[in-house]
């Protein structure tokens, strides 16, 4: 019984001792963050994490529509350059405008039945052949054939001066009308299907109607009278002077509630489709708006309408 005693006080003493050790010489392995084999997430925050399913076809029309709106940039870049400086505020004021989304690419066709689609086309600006060669023509004298013609001659070649185009006249297919220093009166009728204008008058006080076709009229310095409307029509103020009277056609002036075509899907968020663009230096704290009248605060000039269907722009805001 003693022999027991003693085994088992020595068993329990050799067991402590292991223990012991044991724990003296562990080295827990390190801490691991909590994963999962497959990620929890509810099935609302999957779908969410895939996006919205777009219809092909839808996603074919916008691609379209976006190929349009460059396609008429490319058209833009490679005629309005040209256009007589006369112009160069619609040039530069509208184009890069167009090119920062700021100022739409192509511009609402709309039907005079409302049952009709509203269709979006490009400005359509149209120089005479005759004014894109170049103002000096060169005349090859009968003594030289093609062959003939080089650099050692070229003191023999005879110079023709040409009369610069005359953009003073405004018939159907007059795309730029253009005024001088004095009063001018620019009625035009309506243009071929189409065509856009732009109407450019100068310091005097100028009597100006569009003929109802699309539009821009930078109208100068002095006391204008305009005549627009019902397609769509931009009015430039570079500088914003005198005192301006429009009577427009507002009939079509919005497309709230008017099918649009369904190869341009882009929303057309404007109450309406005319403009009125500024100039760079103009801002709006500096343009006092009361009914349908416009008034730079600055130096008092005005724009009345005898009605207001029109967005304002700013290119104060872009450039």
């Amino acid at each position: 019984m003693r022999l027991l005693i003693v085994m088992s006080v020595l068993i329990v003493a050799v067991a402590a001792a292991y223990t012991l050790v044991g724990i003296s010489t562990y080295d827990p392995p390190p801490v691991q963050p909590l994963s999962f084999e497959t990620p929890l997430q509810s099935p609302a925050l999957e779908e969410e994490a895939r996006g919205p399913v777009i219809d092909p076809e839808l996603e074919k029309v916008k691609d379209e529509a976006i190929s349009q709106i460059v396609a008429a940039i490319k058209s833009y870049d490679r005629v309005w350059p040209d256009l007589p400086p006369q112009a160069g505020s619609m040039q530069a004021l509208v184009l890069q405008s167009i090119k920062r989304g700021a100022f739409p690419a192509l511009y609402p066709d709309v039907p005079e039945n409302p049952g009709e689609t509203v269709s979006f086309v490009p400005y359509d600006i149209q120089i005479p052949l005759e004014d894109l060669v170049v103002q000096q023509d060169i005349t090859i004298g009968d003594d030289f054939t093609d062959e003939e013609v080089a650099i050692e001659n070229i003191e023999d070649i005879e110079i023709e001066e040409k009369e610069p185009f005359d953009y003073s006249r405004c018939l159907a297919n007059s795309s730029i009308v253009l005024g001088d220093l004095e009063d001018n009166i620019m009625n035009c009728p309506s243009g071929e299907a189409g065509i856009s204008r732009i109407i450019s008058t100068g310091p005097g006080n100028d009597a100006i109607a569009t003929g109802g076709t699309q539009a821009f009229i930078e109208p100068g310095s002095g006391d204008d009278l305009m005549k627009a409307g019902p397609e769509q029509t931009t009015i430039i103020l570079d500088s914003f002077e005198g005192q301006k009277r429009i009577e427009m056609d507002c009939s079509r002036a919005s497309i709230q509630d008017r099918r649009l075509s369904s190869d341009y899907p882009l929303a057309w968020t404007e109450p309406f489709i005319h403009y009125i663009v500024f100039g760079t230096q103009i801002r709006p704290e500096d343009i006092l708006v009361e009914g349908n009248k416009i008034t730079n605060k600055e130096n008092g000039a005005t724009l009345t309408f005898s009605r207001n269907c029109f967005n304002m722009h700013f290119t104060s805001n872009f450039f």
